[in-house]
């Protein structure tokens, strides 16, 4: 959060999908982990959105899935982009191809590109495939957009910790209760730490067996724990009534693999 508000001061030109797209496309890759290098991500001409991709879920030799994102010129110059699979088209047992390739975006233009991947053997011991696509314009240094292929059997646990401040309070726009989780996981894949993200989180609130409606989904989270405010009003912008709640937590990941679940409890006073 701290680097993303030191970015939008630096770069106000870019909105919260292009900041995003900014600071992971810049972050320098080291062993275990990504830092952020505000100074690149300032001078990034190029992003893209989604700044991490999952691919799907490979359960068998001769899967196939797509995906895609855009790429956005966010200087003020046209540029000739070339995207970039590395080793070959092949990471893992993963073949991946894109399209297009390599073409030019007037400033402040973007275009999709397309993923398609398919899995010619299943590595033993590998439940995530992971590397980076890398987005080049000139001579600038390349811009990377991870991607993760989970591989094998599904991954269950990608939700948890899931608490509140309190579990009694008023409605509060100034002071609300706080509610904290875990979201995603980093797990050890072959070449090193590799992340599983949530494609969706859905913030569901109940009232005994009624469904009272969403009251937010959010996509494309990285792994960490996150914070949100409960202020008391429900799905429609209006204040809850006094009596006790259920809030249910699902984490989709990416692909066709089960959700994860947590519930929280509370009660309006």
């Amino acid at each position: 959060a701290a680097g993303a508000a030191l970015l939008a001061q630096a770069r106000p030109d870019l909105d919260a999908g292009a900041l995003r797209g900014a600071l992971v496309g810049t972050s320098r890759i080291l062993p275990g982990g990504r830092r952020l290098d505000l100074g690149a991500a300032a001078a990034a001409e190029i992003v893209a959105e989604p700044a991490t991709l999952p691919i799907g879920h490979a359960n068998a030799r001769g899967w196939q899935g797509t995906a895609r994102f855009t790429v956005r010129n966010v200087s003020r110059r046209p540029l000739r982009i070339t995207v970039s699979i590395g080793q070959s088209g092949e990471v893992g047992g993963a073949a991946l191809a894109v399209s297009p390739g390599t073409f030019t975006l007037a400033p402040r233009a973007g275009r999709k590109v397309f993923v398609a991947a398919r899995m010619a053997y299943l590595p033993p011991g590998v439940r995530v495939v992971s590397a980076d696509f890398e987005l080049r314009a000139g001579g600038a240094a390349p811009v990377r957009v991870p991607w993760t292929l989970t591989v094998g059997r599904y991954e269950r646990d990608l939700l948890g910790g899931a608490r509140l401040s309190t579990d009694r309070f008023r409605p509060s726009d100034s002071a609300p209760a706080l509610l904290e989780l875990r979201a995603g996981r980093i797990v050890e894949g072959g070449g090193g730490s590799v992340i599983l993200p949530l494609a969706y989180l859905d913030l569901d609130l109940w009232r005994g067996r009624e469904r009272i409606g969403r009251l937010s989904r959010l996509r494309n989270l990285l792994p960490g724990r996150y914070t949100f405010g409960l202020t008391g009003r429900g799905p429609d912008g209006g204040r809850l009534s006094p009596g006790r709640y259920t809030l249910r937590l699902v984490g989709q990941p990416p692909g066709e693999g089960p959700p994860s679940r947590q519930i929280v409890r509370f009660i309006i006073q």
